[in-house]
């Protein structure tokens, strides 16, 4: 029979770490890509390459929101895991 080892305690902290840094990401994305995306209103460009590169950085940001969504979901995957764990093993 094969034994598995599973430190439910690890992973349930693990999953929790990861959705922690996922919502402090999410601030610093917020802060870098509003004064990106402000960059224009502050005077410090002006013109239509500043326009132009606005606009490239709201398509960057879902790209950057995407990624960080995929951590979060994935933290809170592991929690969920642990717990699912722990509940089934106490039935055998």
């Amino acid at each position: 029979m094969t034994k598995i080892n599973v430190d439910t305690t690890k992973l349930k902290e693990y999953g929790s770490e990861l959705v922690k840094y996922s919502n402090e990401l999410e601030k610093e994305f917020n802060k870098i890509f509003n004064a990106l995306e402000n960059i224009s209103t502050t005077g410090a460009w002006n013109g239509d390459a500043a326009y132009q590169y606005i606009l490239s950085t709201k398509k960057d940001r879902k790209q950057y929101e995407s990624f960080n969504n995929s951590i979060y979901k994935d933290g809170k995957t592991l929690y969920v895991i642990g717990e699912y764990i722990e509940r089934e093993v106490k039935y055998l």
